[in-house]
């Protein structure tokens, strides 16, 4: 008697686990992973700050959800070109949201496309880059997150630290629209609010192209500013190496680039961008939103960073007080 108990509580065990692998093998069919594909340009500290966002949300997400997300990240290593092939592969793979950090990437997934949602993270001109119509909305398939970097308050401050600085020193990608932007809007505000300043510009089109641009606006200017251009930022370790050896003060628009010897910034926190836009995903996936019901999440937070080298310099302190001291 006791051996068939036995028998029947065996078999009752293997029915059960039989069942519980049929339920589980169920809900995976009923809940299937959305597959996205996620591109970024290049590899620096602001497009890190996002997808660490994006990660970290996007996990709070699947567990207050249930939903799942299956998420391929691609780097382009800087070349436009590879972007589209990452884009086209995402295409073909069948994903079911594209999210593109930078605006040559939103611009290229927004070209090839058409029929699934597009996510944009970090643009700083998504209007003038033709991804949106306004803010208020996303236009088609496409919407996400944008932000303006202070850049004109962060020049506004050098110019109040360094009294004798006359001449500043930018480096840009002459075929990056947020580039243009930047230095447009720059060129206006300091047209009209009247800073005695002047902008010396210098584009580049790759990397290699950095160090000899550097050292040849160097010679004509007092100092530089690092924006928040992906393929200059990309090198931001060599432009302040060599900003210090030419003993130029250098001042930067993202907080990364102060953590690594940049004198200061009024930074904003890319992250919240990235967190931003996997809500975004979320809209679309999980409540069933289109990109054209989900206004552009604007990132207008931002707080003023230092690095302790700028206390080598004779300025007055008491303008950056309440600042936070980063770096080393």
């Amino acid at each position: 008697m006791k051996q068939k108990n036995i028998i029947i509580t065996v078999v009752f065990l293997v029915v059960l686990g039989l069942l519980a692998n049929y339920l589980l093998k169920q809900q995976s069919v009923s809940n299937p992973a959305f597959k996205v594909g996620l591109v970024y340009l290049l590899q620096h500290p602001a497009i890190d700050q996002g997808i660490d966002g994006f990660k970290t949300e996007l996990q709070k997400i699947e567990a207050e959800t249930g939903a799942k997300f299956e998420v391929k990240y691609s780097n382009a290593f800087g070349e436009p070109k590879n972007v589209n092939g990452i884009v086209n592969g995402f295409k073909q793979d069948n994903s079911d949201v594209i999210v593109a950090l930078t605006t040559p990437c939103a611009q290229i997934a927004k070209q090839v496309i058409t029929d699934k949602p597009v996510i944009f993270v970090g643009i700083s001109d998504p209007i003038g880059a033709g991804l949106v119509k306004n803010l208020n909305s996303g236009f088609e398939n496409v919407t996400g997150t944008t932000s303006q970097d202070p850049n004109f308050e962060t020049l506004e401050l050098a110019v109040k630290l360094f009294s004798w600085m006359k001449k500043v020193g930018i480096l840009y990608t002459a075929t990056e629209s947020n580039s243009l932007s930047i230095l447009n809007s720059l060129d206006d505000k300091i047209k009209s609010r009247k800073l005695a300043i002047q902008i010396i510009k210098k584009s580049i089109v790759n990397t290699t192209e950095i160090l000899p641009a550097t050292n040849s606006i160097l010679k004509n200017v007092d100092a530089l500013f690092l924006i928040n251009d992906n393929t200059t930022i990309s090198s931001v370790e060599l432009l302040i190496k060599v900003a210090k050896e030419n003993q130029k003060p250098i001042f930067a628009s993202d907080v990364e680039s102060v953590n690594k010897g940049a004198l200061f910034t009024y930074g904003l926190n890319y992250k919240d961008e990235g967190k931003a836009a996997a809500h975004i995903l979320k809209q679309i996936v999980v409540d069933k939103k289109t990109p054209a019901q989900i206004p552009v999440f604007v990132n207008n937070k931002y707080y003023l960073f230092i690095n302790k080298e700028l206390y080598k310099y004779n300025v007055d302190t008491t303008l950056v007080k309440n600042a936070e001291v980063v770096g080393k």
